[in-house]
Protein backbone atom coordinates (compact mmCIF):
# COMPACT_ATOMS: atom_id res chain seq x y z
CA UNK A 1 0.00 0.00 0.00
CA UNK A 2 1.50 3.32 -1.05
CA UNK A 3 0.54 6.46 0.71
CA UNK A 4 0.62 10.08 0.39
CA UNK A 5 1.59 10.43 3.98
CA UNK A 6 5.06 9.99 5.92
CA UNK A 7 6.52 9.72 9.15
CA UNK A 8 9.32 11.65 11.25
CA UNK A 9 11.66 10.96 13.89
CA UNK A 10 12.79 13.20 16.62
CA UNK A 11 15.44 11.71 18.63
CA UNK A 12 15.73 12.81 22.51
CA UNK A 13 18.69 11.62 24.67
CA UNK A 14 17.53 11.09 28.39
CA UNK A 15 19.99 10.66 31.29
CA UNK A 16 18.00 12.54 34.85
CA UNK A 17 16.46 14.53 32.30
CA UNK A 18 15.99 15.41 28.62
CA UNK A 19 19.68 16.84 27.38
CA UNK A 20 19.81 16.62 24.26
CA UNK A 21 17.88 16.69 20.39
CA UNK A 22 17.80 18.80 17.46
CA UNK A 23 17.72 21.88 18.80
CA UNK A 24 20.84 21.53 21.24
CA UNK A 25 22.37 19.96 17.74
CA UNK A 26 21.86 22.93 16.05
CA UNK A 27 23.11 25.23 18.70
CA UNK A 28 26.03 23.32 19.35
CA UNK A 29 26.61 23.56 15.38
CA UNK A 30 26.06 27.19 15.10
CA UNK A 31 28.33 27.61 18.00
CA UNK A 32 31.18 25.99 16.19
CA UNK A 33 30.72 27.65 12.64
CA UNK A 34 30.43 30.94 14.62
CA UNK A 35 32.57 30.92 17.45
CA UNK A 36 30.02 32.75 20.07
CA UNK A 37 27.13 31.73 21.89
CA UNK A 38 25.59 34.70 21.62
CA UNK A 39 25.60 34.89 17.84
CA UNK A 40 24.21 31.12 17.63
CA UNK A 41 21.58 31.99 19.42
CA UNK A 42 19.71 34.92 17.95
CA UNK A 43 20.52 33.00 14.38
CA UNK A 44 18.46 30.70 16.06
CA UNK A 45 15.91 32.75 17.68
CA UNK A 46 17.09 32.44 21.72
CA UNK A 47 17.66 34.16 24.28
CA UNK A 48 21.78 33.80 25.38
CA UNK A 49 20.46 32.69 28.87
CA UNK A 50 17.84 30.28 27.11
CA UNK A 51 21.08 29.18 24.95
CA UNK A 52 23.34 28.69 28.22
CA UNK A 53 20.68 26.92 29.86
CA UNK A 54 20.87 24.25 26.97
CA UNK A 55 24.53 24.07 27.28
CA UNK A 56 24.60 24.06 31.31
CA UNK A 57 21.78 21.32 31.39
CA UNK A 58 23.77 19.11 28.97
CA UNK A 59 27.21 19.40 31.06
CA UNK A 60 25.32 18.38 33.99
CA UNK A 61 22.89 15.56 32.43
CA UNK A 62 27.09 14.20 31.06
CA UNK A 63 29.07 15.31 34.21
CA UNK A 64 31.38 16.93 31.14
CA UNK A 65 32.44 20.07 29.60
CA UNK A 66 30.83 21.05 26.21
CA UNK A 67 31.76 24.61 25.48
CA UNK A 68 35.26 26.77 26.43
CA UNK A 69 34.24 30.25 26.67
CA UNK A 70 36.59 32.59 26.70
CA UNK A 71 35.68 36.18 27.98
CA UNK A 72 35.30 39.32 25.81
CA UNK A 73 37.91 42.19 25.97
CA UNK A 74 38.82 44.07 23.43
CA UNK A 75 38.28 41.51 20.36
CA UNK A 76 35.37 39.87 22.25
CA UNK A 77 35.04 36.79 23.61
CA UNK A 78 35.30 33.38 21.69
CA UNK A 79 33.29 29.52 22.50
CA UNK A 80 34.98 26.25 21.02
CA UNK A 81 33.23 23.09 21.31
CA UNK A 82 35.20 20.71 23.33
CA UNK A 83 36.67 17.75 22.00
CA UNK A 84 34.08 15.50 23.81
CA UNK A 85 31.09 17.41 21.88
CA UNK A 86 32.94 17.28 18.95
CA UNK A 87 32.59 13.90 19.47
CA UNK A 88 29.02 14.10 20.76
CA UNK A 89 27.88 15.47 18.38
CA UNK A 90 29.67 13.39 15.21
CA UNK A 91 28.29 9.81 17.14
CA UNK A 92 24.38 11.35 17.35
CA UNK A 93 24.79 12.27 13.83
CA UNK A 94 25.57 8.74 13.08
CA UNK A 95 22.94 7.59 15.20
CA UNK A 96 20.45 9.41 14.08
CA UNK A 97 21.18 8.47 10.17
CA UNK A 98 21.38 5.03 11.30
CA UNK A 99 17.55 5.73 13.23
CA UNK A 100 16.09 7.12 10.65
CA UNK A 101 17.19 4.70 7.91
CA UNK A 102 15.94 1.56 9.95
CA UNK A 103 12.44 3.30 10.25
CA UNK A 104 12.33 4.14 6.73
CA UNK A 105 12.34 0.62 6.04
CA UNK A 106 10.06 -0.40 8.65
CA UNK A 107 7.54 1.90 7.14
CA UNK A 108 7.74 1.26 3.75
CA UNK A 109 7.63 -2.46 5.05
CA UNK A 110 3.86 -1.76 6.72
CA UNK A 111 2.58 1.40 4.30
Amino acid sequence: MKNKFNHYIKITLVNENKFFGPSVYDLLTLIKKEGAIKTAAQKMGLSYSKALKMIGNMEKELGSKIVDRKSGGITGGESTLTEYAEQFLENYKKFEEEVKSYSEKIFNKYF
